[in-house]
């Protein structure tokens, strides 16, 4: 997770973790999703037409738009106390001047030099970057009724451009391809992803070696590459978004130029879990845990799926947890979605 990312750990390549080969299974939803709405979130919800339940998903044909919304539940867990934030996030008409820019990498300044991906087996990936604005509003943070002073919910508005295809791609297309590997009894070859590389003749044929035994296309590869991107570009709303960036300083500091920063995806303990926890019966979740170093270490898991309007504006992400950061290990963070509904077209 990182809004900029510094050359020496630019392995978000970091994400390609061989393993064992072994059987997935659907597993209960997770209990990390069982803390609801607190009263008083309700009660600011209704009051403010913002749906808490009911999420409907577009085919998978059709196209993000404007007016594409979702309500997303931040959790901050220390011991038994609890605080929580509202979001409302929804892709809106670009402006003139913003169709005309291009949102990056968002990598911050070091996109300027650092656009592409290139791999150990010899392939370099390039993307377009087609602007989409969202705007994200969060209110909070709500305490629960039995709190002697509860403070008053403030909201943070903030407006932001990212690149369509990585949050039309998201996570779960990497998830399909492991899971392609394991059916076929392959293990993951480990392919490096880097931005700025400089890889030997016997790295290369030795990438492209273990990719062939794998079964593991260069379209595979491509797809790793815009699950890479949109990590990144999910990441950076977090870390540069006012009010979201406001929750995830609680528990982890920004990535900095200086800092770097790394995120291991753990393909090995991939799970499928029950969509139902996300209002979402028979449609496969994926459970990825993280693993990030940067300022601060921390590690959880995503939950990812398909990313089908009107999840594209989380990339697919339908939920997240910090589970231990080492700025807060006390605390606890739970990100999740609660409902969406499709613009009109």
């Amino acid at each position: 997770m990182a809004g900029m990312i510094s050359r020496r750990l630019l392995l978000l390549g970091i994400a390609l973790t061989a393993g064992p080969a072994r059987s997935v299974e659907t597993t209960p939803a997770t209990q990390s999703f069982q803390t609801g709405p607190l009263p008083s979130v309700v009660r600011f919800a209704q009051a403010n037409g913002i749906p808490l339940a009911g999420l409907a998903l577009a085919g998978p044909l059709e196209a993000a738009r404007p007016g594409d919304r979702l309500t997303v539940l931040f959790t901050l867990a220390e011991g038994t106390d609890l605080r929580q934030w509202l979001g409302d996030f929804q892709f809106v008409p670009l402006t003139a001047r913003e169709a005309q820019s291009k949102p990056g990498t968002g990598l911050g300044f070091l996109g300027l030099f650092q656009s592409s991906l290139k791999t150990d087996s010899g392939h370099e990936y390039r993307f377009d970057q087609v602007p989409v604005a969202l705007e994200m509003r969060t209110h909070g943070p709500f305490v629960g009724d039995d709190h002697p002073h509860p403070p008053p919910a403030v909201a943070a508005a903030a407006r932001v451009l990212a690149t369509r295809d990585y949050l039309a791609r998201g996570l779960a297309p990497m998830a399909e391809i492991e899971l392609r590997l394991r059916a076929a009894g392959k293990a993951d070859p480990g392919l490096s992803f880097l931005f700025r590389p400089r890889f030997s003749a016997e790295q290369r044929t030795a990438a492209q070696a273990r990719a062939t035994e794998a079964g593991f296309t260069a379209a595979d590869e491509r797809v790793f590459a815009e699950g890479f991107f949109a990590l990144v570009q999910f990441a950076n709303l977090a870390f540069r978004t006012d009010g979201v960036e406001t929750i995830m300083r609680e528990v982890a500091d920004s990535p900095t130029l200086f800092s770097g920063a790394f995120v291991h995806l753990d393909w090995p303990n991939l799970q499928i879990v029950d969509g139902r926890a996300w209002g979402l019966p028979g449609v496969r979740v994926y459970q990825i845990p993280y693993e990030f170093r940067s300022k601060t270490k921390a590690h959880g898991s995503f939950f990812a799926t398909a990313a089908r309007p009107p999840l594209q504006t989380m990339a697919g992400i339908v939920g997240l947890t910090v589970d231990w950061t080492s700025k807060a290990p006390a605390k606890r963070l739970i990100v999740q979605v609660l409902a969406g509904k499709g613009g009109t077209p």
